[in-house]
């Protein structure tokens, strides 16, 4: 609109310049009709304080093949006196493919309503709207009133992941509350622990009477293995400057979708599941139960979407640990840093049982050798093997993630196994 006034202005301005350079008064008088055009709809552009618009957004979405298809409706509705010349582009997050127009024109008599409606697909993420500039002009277009509305809106795709089979892991600490983990205690369970001498006030229905039968005068009483819960903190690395992209795939995706199905197959067992990101300003879910906690970290995991979030440069000991329970086990889902081994070091000095899950960034690119990085590429796979056996010799478990390859039987069979501890 701004290019129509600009363009006719300009045909007067040279209208009149020929006219008085060749001192005709009949192409003086033809730049009178362009002038009228112009007044025409300047007086007929309604006055911003007479313009009275209501917008309403809704956000929708639907899983089709593994992608989220977000459908958008987006309402206008004219609260004033007169008609209304209306024209306004509505704004979609970068890099998202977007089925129909995002800019819409319309005449809306009073009372009425105008439409616009869209859809994008997206892996995951969280997606917001604010304000609504809306172009008011007259009916030529050559003037325009601009005026914001509340168009505000905002949906929140979850990763979609596959679920891991479920297995029991071996944690070195756990809550005083009843779960699946056994403990060296004795308690309420199925499984025996062993046998003690009877003291009152124990349970009748446990009484060993075979071996009370053979020592007159005493009572020996059954004891039975005690099942707690877990504290799990799953800990995702999405630092920029660890980032590596691969035919326009991020590695965080894969980061994303393997915290995402650890967290269902864990809150699934009844254990307390806690989320922390690296690298997103000051974000983390507190530890929680049951499918609202599920909901809660899957919400944050769609944060990491929003890049404007993420820090460049951030540290391991940007991670607030007094947020967690001190009984907690960290499981760090981390493409490593040589800077990160102080911290892996000092978590460890005050007992927290640590599970490093390290994407292989060689795998992911798949970088091959050749006579240019041939030299270079084994020796960065030798430093990056030494710093994982490093970690692992502070009795830290650690799994070499091939990102092709399924993890579920590399967990499986690593956690399932109880760690030697080594003292710090």
């Amino acid at each position: 609109m701004k290019n129509r006034t600009l363009f006719l202005s300009v045909i007067i301005l040279f209208i009149v310049m020929a006219g008085l350079l060749t001192h005709n008064s009949d192409i003086l008088l033809s730049s009178l009709f362009f002038v009228f055009f112009l007044l025409f709809d300047l007086i007929l552009l309604p006055d911003s304080r007479d313009i009275k618009l209501m917008a309403s957004r809704r956000c929708e979405q639907s899983r089709k093949n593994g992608q989220a298809i977000v459908n958008i409706n987006l309402e206008i509705k004219n609260l004033s006196n007169k008609s209304l010349y209306i024209h306004f582009n509505d704004t979609v997050p970068k890099n998202v493919v977007v089925s129909g127009t995002l800019s819409h024109f319309a005449v809306i008599k009073p009372g009425e309503i105008t439409s616009l409606t869209y859809s994008f697909e997206a892996v995951y993420g969280v997606f917001s709207w604010n304000q609504l500039v809306i172009n008011v002009s007259g009916p030529l277009g050559c003037f325009q009133n601009k005026v914001a509305v509340d168009g505000n809106g905002k949906i929140i795709v979850q990763p979609q992941f596959k679920k891991i089979g479920a297995f029991k892991s071996h944690p070195w600490k756990t809550l005083s509350s009843q779960g699946i983990f056994q403990t060296a205690r004795s308690g309420v369970s199925t499984d025996f622990f062993g046998v003690r001498e009877y003291h009152p006030g124990d349970s009748l229905k446990n009484l060993y009477w075979k071996l009370s039968a053979k020592h007159p005068g005493k009572f020996f009483t059954k004891e039975f293995v005690q099942e707690q819960n877990a504290s799990i903190t799953l800990v995702v690395d999405v630092r920029r400057n660890m980032e590596a992209l691969c035919a326009g795939k991020s590695i965080f995706d894969d980061e994303i979708n393997l915290a995402a199905a650890l967290s269902e197959m864990f809150l699934n067992q009844g254990n307390q599941v806690g989320l922390s990101i690296v690298g997103l300003k000051n974000f983390f879910v507190r530890s929680g139960y049951g499918k609202r906690q599920l909901h809660r970290i899957l919400n944050g995991l769609a944060e990491v979407a929003v890049k404007e979030n993420i820090d460049l440069y951030s540290s391991l000991f940007s991670l607030n640990r007094k947020l967690f329970s001190p009984k907690t086990q960290y499981i760090f889902i981390s493409p490593f840093h040589f800077d990160d081994i102080g911290y892996y070091r000092y978590l460890r000095s005050l007992g927290y049982q640590i599970i490093l899950i390290c994407p292989d960034i060689f795998d992911f690119t798949h970088l091959k050798k050749n006579a240019v990085n041939d030299r270079s590429l084994r020796m960065c796979k030798i430093e990056r093997k030494l710093y994982l056996d490093l970690i692992a010799q502070m009795s830290i478990r650690v799994i070499d993630w091939k990102i092709d390859q399924a993890i579920q039987p590399v967990l499986k069979n690593l956690l399932t196994k109880p760690l030697r501890i080594k003292k710090m």
